[in-house]
């Protein structure tokens, strides 16, 4: 059910009702674009929305069930003499996908009065020709896709450098140079710190942009070639033109017990259960499964 105020109410139940919808949109940069579907900008808890730069939405649904009932918009891009708009640069760079936003209705002879409809994540923005689609989720649906409880799992079920884990993660510095393509970025002047070999230290690990567009953005490293200084990453960057931009990147981890225990010495905080007794199909009934003809290998990842 949806909380209506008083004088909201009274309006719409008028004969000469004055709603008008209102969509707010915070990026991943932190820019903030705002629009109304009025047809003069409003001024609400003293931001404007613009109404040239207007949306449509689809219908808004509601249920008595958590899951989510996406609802789609779509606008204009690049209207430069509107002000506040989607800029199709920022589509481009990936800016407005997992926004934050809120929609709400308001009355436009008091913007004082309003309703929120809907307000969560955007899933993403597609551009279409001069006008741009979105989805609008609702804030439930990050934690409907997040486990309520612990799953076992054989390896650690948490990130290097977080409070359970315990560990300080070494870093360091570069400049990125040159891209061979969205996922493969070479620092030719890039020279690993820390304490092991940068190949296998750095598998896994994050990666952050310190300037340039993309500084909201978290990568992870796939692979690293200490030879010709080239990171390949888990997730292409949205755009690369010429990304000569400075970053830090973080070691990695396995999530192995041997790792936690060899490598960081930190075998006690290992949230993980390395010797859950796993069957393995290929290895069932075998001595050299284990040793003592139980047909179960310590760490196996097989299934029956």
């Amino acid at each position: 059910m949806r909380y209506i105020p008083a004088a909201l109410q009274t309006m719409l139940n008028g004969t000469e009702i004055t709603p008008a919808f209102c969509l707010k949109i915070t990026g991943r940069n932190g820019a903030v674009v705002a629009f109304t579907t009025h047809d003069a900008d409003l001024v609400v808890d003293g931001l404007t929305y613009k109404s040239k730069a207007s949306f449509t939405q689809s219908a808004l649904r509601w249920s008595n069930r958590v899951e989510d009932q996406p609802t789609m918009i779509n606008g204009l891009i690049d209207v430069e003499f509107l002000g506040s708009t989607i800029i199709a640069e920022d589509v481009r760079l990936g800016v407005y996908n997992n926004a934050t936003y809120m929609l709400f209705m308001t009355d436009y002879t008091n913007t004082a009065n309003i309703t929120v409809l809907k307000e969560g994540k955007i899933a993403a923005v597609t551009p279409n020709g001069t006008e741009y689609n979105a989805e609008l989720r609702n804030m439930f649906a990050p934690v409907i896709k997040t486990p309520l409880v612990k799953a076992v799992t054989i390896g650690c079920r948490v990130e290097l450098g977080s409070a359970p884990c315990g560990i300080t993660r070494e870093s360091d510095t570069g400049t990125i140079d040159a891209a061979a393509s969205m996922s493969e970025l070479s620092a030719s002047a890039f020279a690993w710190s820390g304490s092991g070999d940068p190949e296998e230290q750095l598998v896994g690990g994050e990666f952050i942009f310190t300037s340039g567009d993309y500084t909201w953005f978290r990568n992870q490293v796939k692979s690293y070639d200490n030879t010709t200084k080239t990171f390949i990453f888990v997730r292409p960057f949205p755009v690369v033109d010429e990304p000569f931009w400075n970053f830090t990147v973080f070691e990695g981890c396995p999530k192995t017990f041997e790792a936690c225990r060899d490598r960081f010495g930190n075998a006690i905080n290992f949230q993980g259960y390395p010797h859950v007794p796993v069957k393995n199909k290929l290895q069932k009934g075998s001595a050299a499964s284990t040793g003592d003809n139980s047909g179960y290998a310590t760490g196996d990842g097989g299934t029956d």
